[in-house]
């Protein structure tokens, strides 16, 4: 049985209630809604009241999304790139020239192997992005593990596991070098506080002042880049 569908402000919003204590929304690529994950036992007036208070995160979510068609932007370490058809593709599934700005592809006309594809295009370029910044993180804190994996997550940035690896979302690649910094650092404070208390951010902001700068470009950008999961 499929789930409830409401528009707010002419945009669809799936209602998903599942067992969990909060509510969360998120951009689905594959049916091109809003998500609302919702706990089962939350009633509908309350619901209703978070969604209407919540209209300014729909509409931004929707905005946000990524639409693989030409003269689309894309973003590429904090750059915006604009989409362009390569027919042939000359064997490649994308072709990035720095220099004007563009990433010309083949893939425009299957919609689901371009995703695919960029993700593994994130994957290959994440070791040569990631890697110095978590050495030089690793040197200033102090700080640092043996384990360290790039994978494309939904909803996470990062994770600190309790054995000590760490694990970075690939799509992070899509973001500035000082956002991509924030997160190393963040996971790595977590190899020495787990939780998010007071002393956890306070390590955080010792080894960088700004780091709220750096993470609220996550909030306002990160459906960018989780859109094309």
């Amino acid at each position: 049985m499929r789930h409830k569908v409401i528009y707010i402000e002419g945009i669809p919003v799936r209602l998903l209630p599942r067992k969990r204590r909060s509510i969360r929304l998120s951009w689905d690529r594959r049916e091109r809604l809003i998500h609302c994950f919702y706990p089962r036992s939350l009633s509908s007036s309350i619901l209703k009241e978070f969604l209407e208070k919540r209209k300014r995160r729909v509409r931004e979510l929707y905005s946000q999304s990524f639409v693989p068609v030409e003269s689309a932007l894309l973003l590429y370490r904090g750059k915006e790139y604009r989409i362009l058809l390569n027919i042939d593709g000359n064997g490649q599934d994308f072709i990035r020239d720095d220099f004007s700005k563009t990433i010309k592809t083949p893939l425009l006309n299957d919609e689901v192997l371009f995703f695919q594809r960029w993700r593994d295009y994130l994957k290959r370029e994440a070791p040569l992005y990631f890697e110095d910044k978590i050495r030089t993180c690793e040197k200033k804190t102090g700080l640092k593990t043996s384990i360290w994996r790039f994978r494309a997550m939904r909803s996470r940035w990062g994770s600190a596991s309790a054995q000590g690896g760490v694990t970075l979302n690939t799509l992070l690649v899509m973001a500035p070098g000082y956002v991509v910094d924030y997160v190393i650092l963040h996971e790595l404070a977590h190899l020495k506080i787990p939780d998010h208390s007071p002393r956890f951010w306070n390590e955080v902001e010792h080894f960088m002042p700004d780091y709220r700068i750096r993470k609220a470009w996550l909030r306002d950008n990160g459906n960018r880049l989780l859109s094309l999961y």
